[in-house]
């Protein structure tokens, strides 16, 4: 079997920690991460697991391993759009203290 490179072009180290992505696909514009325990997959890095090189062998070839400190400095948080829409529309139908208490009921 061929040594695997990381998503820099490096060797995988068995002992560094990497995140792993799932090549095949993505959502919007963000790459899909393995989820901790390889439980599933997410799309916020803060919610992905570590994975050590090691761990990494025989993951699919379309799994790619990314260094952890190579990716951390590209995370951009969002704010969702559905989210934003929801207080406009408690903006729109709400005095102050309902739009309070409706924020409070979620």
């Amino acid at each position: 079997m061929k040594n695997r490179k990381d998503g820099v072009g490096n060797e995988i180290d068995p002992i560094g920690r990497y995140f792993v992505q799932d090549t095949r696909s993505v959502v919007g514009n963000c790459a899909l991460w393995w989820g901790p325990d390889s439980a599933g997959y997410v799309c916020d890095l803060r919610e992905a697991g570590v994975y050590t090189g090691a761990e990494t062998k025989g993951m699919r070839d379309t799994d790619l391993p990314w260094p952890v400190e190579a990716v951390q400095p590209f995370v951009v948080h969002h704010v969702r759009v559905d989210s934003v829409h929801g207080l406009l529309g408690l903006r729109r139908n709400s005095t102050p203290g309902e739009m309070k208490a409706k924020e409070s009921a979620r």
